[in-house]
């Protein structure tokens, strides 16, 4: 078992990484960290969840200016919440 943590220097690496080649600004925010997942599962989110931040960064963020003049904040904030599912029991 391993924390969700696990990934989030990778992740917020890749939405700097992606945000800096595109002009774009924001903030990964993961709620959840603490929480412990089976090590192949983990490996198995991995890229879905980089698709998935791909696709908001690429899709559905704008510029700065373009947020400025749609009355946003400049800076866009992704926001990944995890809530594991409680055993029963």
């Amino acid at each position: 078992m391993l924390p969700l943590a696990t990934l989030s220097a990778l992740l917020a690496k890749l939405v700097r990484d992606l945000c800096r080649d595109q002009g774009k600004e924001a903030d990964l925010m993961i709620r959840g960290e603490e929480v412990t997942i089976d090590k192949r599962i983990l490996e198995e989110l991995k890229d879905p969840l980089i698709h998935l931040l791909r696709n908001c960064i690429d899709h559905g963020i704008e510029t700065p200016e373009q947020r400025r003049r749609a009355g946003k904040p400049p800076r866009a904030t992704i926001t990944w919440r995890y809530r594991g599912r409680r055993q029963s029991g």
